[in-house]
């Protein structure tokens, strides 16, 4: 089982926090805002959290007025919950035969299914193939964040929008000339962060998130000035959790303060416990779930 990648795919260019700021405010509806010098991204109404927790390197001084907030801590001792972050840190252990079975029985199918992953820099000439995956994942998935995508005319506009950060990478799943699924990432410092990814039925089927995961594990390993990848929070979905971490990730438990008024918690915890759970976090050992396998 062959690892290598199109050596025209493996320099990612590093942009800053604040680079990596302008950017979501340009490509998302999340509000994004700096206080003092530290960057939030809100996650609902009146609940912020750091725009890269993945960077953990100091506590903010001040959190947006007003508002609930959770940030990692370069300690523990203030602590008083987690975030979860799912990571794929073991860059120089990566080896696509040592999978599980399963996960290499996907891989191997890509792979004889002639699958290629390729860089889109030029993404208006192929918008309508790149449109027509999006309507399939839309469909597949029951997806509902930002559904004005769904129109042809604002999507357009949205992907024009990544064309103004020339650090940030489109890369395609392939079946021959036909695109099959898209990714869209970017170097945050020393961390590749893993923005969307979007498959359609047909790439599903043909195993692209397979081939496109294993090329993002084999860039990383390959390009020393990255430290891991991010894909996301630990979710309240355990199927997503499974699909990932069964592939080679892992649950980062990051200690955490969270800033919010007792009762409101007390609230929440009674008559939310789930979300309770999730606002809280899980250490190491109290994760919900074995992944092992």
């Amino acid at each position: 089982m062959t690892d290598s990648v199109n050596p025209d795919l493996k320099n990612y260019q590093s942009m800053t926090v604040d680079e990596y700021a302008a950017f979501e405010q340009a490509t998302t509806n999340d509000q994004i805002l700096q206080k003092d010098g530290f960057w939030w991204r809100r996650v609902r109404k009146g609940f912020y959290r750091p725009l890269a927790p993945f960077l953990p390197k100091f506590s903010p001084s001040s959190k947006p007025f007003g508002s609930v907030a959770q940030y990692g801590l370069c300690g523990s001792m203030q602590a008083n919950s987690h975030m979860n972050l799912i990571v794929f840190d073991n860059k120089t252990q990566y080896m696509p035969e040592q999978l599980p079975r399963s996960m290499r029985r996907h891989l191997k199918k890509a792979m004889a299914n002639h699958l290629n992953v390729e860089q889109i820099k030029d993404p208006i000439t192929c918008m309508d193939e790149i449109f027509e995956v999006y309507q399939s994942f839309v469909q597949r998935t029951g997806y509902v964040y930002d559904r004005k995508r769904n129109d042809p005319r604002y999507f357009r506009q949205w992907i024009e929008s990544f064309i103004k950060f020339p650090k940030v990478n489109i890369h395609g799943v392939f079946h021959e000339e036909q695109l099959l699924s898209f990714q869209i990432s970017l170097l945050v410092e020393d961390v590749l962060v893993l923005k969307s990814i979007v498959n359609s039925e047909k790439g599903i089927q043909m195993n692209a998130p397979d081939i496109q995961l294993h090329h993002d594990r084999t860039v990383v390993r390959e390009q020393k000035e990255i430290r891991m990848i991010y894909d996301g929070y630990f979710s309240r979905r355990e199927g997503l959790n499974r699909y990932k971490l069964v592939r080679g990730a892992r649950v980062w438990c990051l200690p955490s303060r969270l800033e919010a008024p007792v009762p409101l918690l007390k609230m929440v915890k009674v008559l939310k416990p789930s979300q309770y759970q999730h606002l809280m976090g899980f250490s190491q050992h109290k994760l919900p779930f074995d992944f092992n396998g």
